[in-house]
């Protein structure tokens, strides 16, 4: 039996949410550099960096010191689902976790993307939200929505295939988020309720079949044999 870096056999969120933080903080040991600059393109924005910076003769209101090294204050507040049941009310209620920080993400995960519907109230909630709490936040919140699929891309992208160590735990993660269904491979398959002997029936006579297109769950086509005509 294959040893596995991530947890298996369990369906809850939080299994999943753990294996992703563990996936993404082996990464930042793995390079810090690689991971900032897939957190900026990905999540925070390329404009918001959270690195830490090394200035020169910085100019202050009273004195001039010699060098700065700084880094910007971030918080990312993850909320994970496994079927898009994602509820406004406690998406709004997550934002209460934030406070001065310099850069502030509400990350939403799940298998698909979010509802145009839920993206676009949430949109108005927060922009609200932001509104009447400027004092307290100094910086706005901004709202992220991502599949596992897109998280997974962005961390194969910062992989040097020559580090063979941590191309296994990324594979690995990458294999437990197909398994977990976090990854959606439906689009590779088709459902196909065949017509049986009475296919052969139908061609001896020379006789049409009346075929029915449905969708299954994953919005796949179905050929279906329905009657002669």
């Amino acid at each position: 039996m294959q040893i596995h870096y991530f947890q298996r056999y369990h369906s809850k969120e939080n299994v999943d949410t753990s294996n992703t933080m563990l996936m993404l903080s082996r990464l930042y040991n793995y390079n810090a550099d690689k991971f900032f600059s897939m957190l900026n393109s990905l999540i925070l924005g390329e404009d918001e960096s959270p690195e830490i910076t090394f200035d020169l003769q910085v100019v202050g209101d009273d004195s001039v010191p010699d060098a700065v090294i700084s880094q910007k204050s971030f918080k990312i507040v993850v909320e994970t689902k496994l079927y898009n049941q994602f509820y406004k009310q406690q998406l709004v209620n997550h934002l209460e976790q934030f406070g001065s920080e310099d850069i502030k993400v509400l990350l939403t995960l799940d298998p698909k993307p979010m509802k145009p519907q839920l993206f676009d109230e949430l949109a108005v909630e927060l922009k609200k939200y932001n509104s009447e709490n400027a004092t307290r936040l100094i910086h706005p919140i901004k709202h992220v929505n991502l599949t596992f699929e897109q998280l997974v891309a962005a961390m194969a992208d910062i992989v040097d295939d020559r580090d063979t160590e941590i191309i296994a735990v990324l594979d690995d993660f990458k294999k437990y988020c197909f398994d977990e269904k976090l990854i959606p491979d439906g689009y590779k398959w088709m459902r196909a309720i065949v017509a049986g002997t009475t296919f052969q029936d139908n061609m001896d006579l020379r006789c049409p079949l009346k075929v029915r297109l449905l969708r299954d769950d994953f919005g796949r086509l179905v050929f279906l044999y329905v009657a002669r005509i």
